[in-house]
């Protein structure tokens, strides 16, 4: 890939779709929501801008490949991706910025969101799981919209897996960075 700056002029909607999982609409608006907190402080020593951190991140997260590919087509080095990917990783997995998108913008309605579980869970009432012995009648009917649910769950599931290939395998980064995002990622979960 040649300059940074010209990836989004090079390639067209197809390819970004193919490497980044967005058009450039959607790397538009994800510019337009994350960059603020992604622009550098300063643009010396050719510091990379919020859209090219994202291209960056959505890269390897839609491929879950080595850094160093990554950092080869972005023509950075591998330690750049590695930071890169902490910093918006953990932007984007921020309470803020989920309060923010998913909420304060009605995309999930605060309060009002429940897990799927299976009947190997004990039911909680956050955790939805289906009747053991359904009685005939509106036990049957909830099991069977369960079912349903559930089974449109586990397809988007695999979608996300084999639209970001990063889902799909092991974590391939120190143990001790994985953790470091924990409470971020509690924070996420309890959102799902």
């Amino acid at each position: 890939m040649a300059d940074r700056g010209n990836i989004l002029d090079e390639l067209t909607n197809q390819q970004l779709v193919d490497r980044y999982r967005f058009n450039r609409a959607g790397l538009n608006y994800l510019e337009t929501v994350f960059g603020p907190a992604l622009e550098p402080a300063t643009m010396r020593h050719k510091s990379l801008s919020a859209m090219d951190k994202l291209l960056i991140t959505l890269r390897y997260l839609a491929t879950g490949g080595i850094q160093l590919n990554d950092a080869d087509m972005h023509n950075v080095s591998q330690p750049a991706v590695s930071k890169i990917l902490t910093e918006v990783t953990n932007h984007l997995s921020s309470a803020d910025v989920l309060g923010r998108n998913l909420f304060d913008e009605g995309h999930v309605p605060n309060g009002q969101y429940h897990l799927l579980g299976d009947s190997g869970y004990a039911g909680r009432r956050w955790l939805l799981t289906p009747y053991l012995n359904p009685q005939p009648g509106s036990q049957t009917a909830y099991n069977r919209s369960h079912k349903i649910t559930r089974a449109k769950v586990e397809r988007g599931i695999g979608q996300l897996k084999r639209r970001f290939g990063v889902l799909h395998g092991e974590i391939r980064v120190q143990p001790e960075k994985s953790l470091q995002n924990c409470s971020d990622l509690r924070c996420f979960a309890q959102y799902l």
